[in-house]
């Protein structure tokens, strides 16, 4: 809104009497400061709320010369009415009006008057209404009020991924209860079972759009979303929101990525650094395996290094590239294969076949066959036995060691069977001693002297005495049957190129004591003994 104001004049007599001396310069040319100015200029004005000054405001003065004169008013002002200043953000996000009062007698401005600015720069979003009448209705004047504002947008959340297990095991030690820290059990395998949630996929948000004072939409930036860190052996669940593993292995994180693998390697020895070593998968071990420590594997296990007096055990088979020296306390057990340079002073229980350059001073058994080949092979002390054939160049060596052979019992078969003797050791000194126990109440009966405590023993010995009788008989007819099944695998080989005394063999249950030198000889149960061939 824009006010022109009026200038009115009235012209002076003195003005008057200069009109004769101006019209004489009339033809004469005009100099830059001569020219009247824009200012000067009036134009006539028929606006309204415009108002010219009263005639009391004409006074009467003298000139120099005193003679009267009409002097013109300069003090007078038109009426001017309130207005409102209009100021727009540059993101056109808010819209200010600033009232301006009105001034001699000019009208107060309306709230329709501070709407239709408004309207007519298209300002429609985000108004305050209520703002706007009470500036009117105060007539809060020469303030600044927000009096539409936009709702900017809201950009949308980036997604993100959240992992649920670390991305390698941190060394833990335990207490006993004793309060001694284990050393060697330090858990530091990162082991996952098939199916376990790796992370949670968290996806992006979308944008909520905004609106600015104009009406005009306003798009917000849409989330971004990280890559999901899915590696070998790992799924994206069907819905987008898990990573989930996809088999029981190693949970591993290498190049920004998680893998679960079969597989779990061991860079150097399996020692202090490491503690005991226990995994489903398979476990490889570049260097050794110190003694008192262990190395599990649900899987296949193989170790580089040497092997000394530690205990290894696979789900599957087991290579030692170098061997082990078990200094009488190293101990291997495999339900497949075992393989190795040589076996010392150890024990070896194979489910599979046993296969080695040479075996001393050990315990091997074989749920199939033990095979010691290469030019020096031998068996010199200890037990080896396997269900099925044995072949070996030397037996036993000239310095009269006994070295015992056993075919056709599994290891299973041994196990059982020294278990099945122990049980029924202790079961048949239980029942002697409950023999005795029911010998002392039978006499407490006979003189008539039973009393409370005796009573308390003869109802124990009522309810145990059956009780072990029952397993003594069940573990006699077990160990029965074994003894039978043993006997009858009498299809085993024993082959040798040599073989020193003594050397105890049994084969079928039945058992020789080789007191002489044997060359290339084959033996064999036949005929309801112990047989040799010889090639």
């Amino acid at each position: 809104m824009s006010w022109i104001k009026n200038l009115f004049t009235r012209k002076s007599t003195q003005d008057q009497k200069l009109d004769a001396t101006q019209k004489e310069s009339d033809d004469a040319p005009l100099s830059n400061s001569d020219a009247g100015s824009e200012q000067d200029i009036v134009e006539p004005q028929a606006a309204q709320n415009v108002t010219s000054a009263p005639k009391d405001e004409i006074v009467t003065g003298v000139n120099a010369e005193g003679n009267e004169s009409l002097q013109e008013s300069t003090d007078v002002q038109p009426a001017a009415d309130a207005w409102a200043e209009l100021e727009v953000a540059p993101d056109n996000m808010s819209a200010s009006i600033i009232l301006h009062g009105p001034k001699n007698g000019g009208k107060d401005i309306s709230a329709d008057d501070v709407f239709g600015l408004l309207s007519s720069y298209k300002i429609v979003y985000g108004i305050n209404f209520g703002i706007i009448s009470k500036m009117v209705e105060e007539k809060r004047y020469e303030e600044k009020f927000i009096v539409a504002a936009g709702v900017p947008a809201k950009n949308g959340s980036d997604g993100r991924i959240v992992e649920l297990l670390p991305r390698s095991k941190q060394i833990s030690f335990t207490e006993n209860e004793k309060g001694n820290v284990d050393f060697k059990n330090l858990d530091i395998v990162n082991q996952v079972n098939e199916g376990t949630v790796i992370c949670e996929i968290i996806g992006p948000e979308p944008p909520v759009s905004g609106m600015d004072i104009f009406g005009k939409e306003i798009a917000g930036k849409p989330g971004t979303m990280p890559p999901v860190p899915n590696g070998d052996n790992t799924y994206i669940s069907e819905d987008g929101t898990k990573l989930i593993a996809a088999i029981t292995g190693n949970l591993v994180y290498s190049q920004n990525r998680f893998s679960v693998r079969q597989q779990y390697e061991v860079p150097n020895n399996v020692d202090a650094s490491t503690g005991n070593i226990e995994f489903v998968g398979d476990i490889i071990v570049r260097g050794s395996v110190l003694e008192g420590y262990s190395v599990k594997a649900g899987g296949n296990v193989t170790v580089y290094g040497m092997v000394e007096g530690a205990y290894i055990s696979a789900g599957g088979n087991i290579q030692l590239k170098q061997g082990i020296n078990g200094m009488g306390k190293g101990l291997i057990e495999a339900k497949g294969d075992v393989t190795s340079r040589f076996f010392e002073n150890c024990t070896v229980k194979a489910g599979g076949s046993v296969s080695t350059e040479y075996i001393l001073h050990s315990y091997i058994y074989s749920g199939n066959s033990i095979n010691v080949t290469g030019a020096r092979s031998s068996i010199i002390g200890g037990v080896c036995s396997a269900l099925k054939t044995i072949s070996v160049n030397t037996i036993g060596n000239r310095m009269n060691t006994m070295t015992t052979i056993m075919l056709g019992a599994t290891t299973e078969m041994i196990e059982e069977r020294k278990s099945l003797m122990s049980q029924i050791s202790e079961l048949e000194r239980k029942l002697h001693n409950l023999n005795l126990d029911s010998d002392f109440i039978k006499a407490r009966v006979q003189e008539n002297a039973l009393t409370d405590k005796h009573r308390e023993i003869l109802l124990r010995l009522q309810k145990e005495y059956p009780e072990v009788n029952k397993s003594l008989d069940e573990c006699r007819s077990r160990l029965m049957v074994l003894d039978e099944l043993i006997s009858n695998n009498t299809s085993s080989r024993l082959t040798c190129r040599q073989m020193y005394p003594p050397a105890k063999i049994s084969i079928g249950g039945e058992v020789i004591i080789v007191q002489e030198e044997r060359y290339r000889c084959e033996v064999y149960y036949g005929d309801g003994e112990i047989k040799f061939a010889y090639r």
